[in-house]
């Protein structure tokens, strides 16, 4: 999902002034500024501590008609985000502060955008025995207890896990 909200994305018409082209047309001629097609690419710049991921999960039908989106979406338990991040911070940042362990999920549920509520749960290693438990909560009472340093919480609906 996030290498779709960074690809590369090309922009339509010729409606865009390259400053590089046009500073160098300038010198050599008073030609009206030359116009180019363009593309955009989205990317990170600076990670935070925790990362929280919210998808909204909807889509418009008709003029002013939204309806929610059932793909369902799986997470990793880890997720390294370096692929999505710009050059900037690939040269300033240590390998391990692109990688973020999941340590909750935020679900909606119902199916209307004013109406429905939300349950969490956390991911949290059982001391000693290697095992990791999912534990039911509310989110404000989930983010205060368990927010951490290099981790992610997501935001997902319900009828998606």
């Amino acid at each position: 999902m996030l290498a779709k909200f960074t690809e590369t994305e090309a922009l339509e018409g010729k409606i865009y002034a390259c400053n590089q082209c046009n500073t160098k047309r300038r010198k050599i001629s008073s030609k009206p500024v030359l116009l180019t097609e363009a593309q955009k690419q989205l990317l990170v710049c600076h990670l935070p501590q925790i990362l929280r991921l919210h998808l909204k999960r909807f889509r418009w039908s008709g003029r002013n008609h939204r309806e929610k989106i059932g793909v369902h979406v799986n997470f990793d338990e880890i997720l390294n985000m370096e692929p999505y991040c710009c050059r900037k911070s690939l040269k300033s940042l240590m390998a391990d502060h692109f990688i973020y362990d999941l340590s909750a999920v935020v679900m909606h549920h119902g199916k209307g955008f004013g109406s429905g509520h939300y349950t969490a749960f956390a991911i949290i290693q059982m001391e000693g025995s290697g095992y990791t438990a999912m534990i039911p909560s509310s989110p404000c009472a989930l983010w205060k207890k368990y927010a951490r340093p290099r981790h992610i919480f997501c935001f997902i609906p319900n009828e998606l896990l």
